[in-house]
């Protein structure tokens, strides 16, 4: 009877650790609730099931690629998604290189640098402005000041560029919010990644008076900002979930982006 017993025991202890073994750990994405094509797809706090986005679809793939953990997602304002990342309360973010971040999570790093093989992918900052404007940027300086400041989507880290160079900037909620401005005259320009600008200029026949500066404000990665707290406690999947995404885009990603340009 006793050997019965502790083989009961032992049968339902080795059945909790498998069972304890197997659930996945939780990784909470916080991504903006405003429609940055072709990146984030509709605005709010949902989430769409279909065609959310090059970021999140590749986000999807990762999810499945990697069953130790089960990725989730919520949509916030996107300097809300940074305060949400630094508590601990959301686990990622999709984030360019900025050093201050350090306080806020954790970069896939080379040396002190940014390890630009392990980014997320690689965007592009271009400034807008109406086509009989001369205010322009050369690759090194702006041409030709302005009277009217510069929109530029709260948080986005191109507003050091404009800060740099003494000029005003006013800070919108959406880079649509910023070509409506710059449509209405009420800003000197717009600043925002380029692939989202282009497509909103090709989606919006009413900003015909509208064009992209030919040389990009700035060129660098984005990447899977991974906040302190869960990095210190799963430091291998955080390591992990970086080379898989390398993995994806090196597959996928181009597929899956040319599939939303040419929507």
């Amino acid at each position: 009877m006793t050997f019965l017993r502790s083989f009961a025991i032992l049968l339902f202890l080795g059945q909790s650790i498998t069972a304890f073994s197997q659930q996945t750990i939780p990784f909470v994405m916080c991504y903006e609730d405003r429609q940055l094509l072709p990146y984030f797809v509709g605005s709010g706090k949902q989430v769409p099931k279909e065609n959310p986005g090059v970021s999140i679809e590749v986000l999807r793939i990762l999810d499945q690629e990697r069953p130790e953990i089960a990725i989730s997602f919520r949509r916030e304002p996107w300097k809300r998604c940074l305060a949400l990342l630094e508590t601990g309360d959301v686990s990622g973010v999709i984030a360019s290189y900025k050093v201050n971040r350090h306080e806020i999570g954790k970069y896939p790093m080379e040396g002190d640098a940014p390890d630009e093989s392990r980014a997320f992918e690689i965007t592009r900052y271009c400034l807008y402005t109406k086509t009989s404007s001369n205010f322009a940027w050369n690759g090194a300086s702006f041409e030709n000041e302005v009277a009217l400041p510069v929109a530029i989507p709260l948080g986005y880290s191109i507003a050091d560029l404009f800060e740099t160079n003494e000029i005003k900037i006013t800070d919108v909620n959406s880079s649509d919010r910023g070509f409506f401005l710059l449509k209405n005259e009420r800003v000197s320009g717009t600043a925002t990644l380029c692939e989202s600008g282009g497509q909103i200029l090709a989606q919006n026949e009413e900003y015909f008076d509208i064009k992209e500066n030919k040389i990009p404000l700035r060129t660098k990665g984005s990447y899977l900002l991974i906040s302190h707290q869960f990095y210190e406690q799963h430091t291998d999947i955080s390591q992990q979930l970086w080379t898989g995404i390398v993995s994806i885009n090196q597959r996928i990603y181009q597929e899956i982006y040319q599939r939303y340009v040419n929507e």
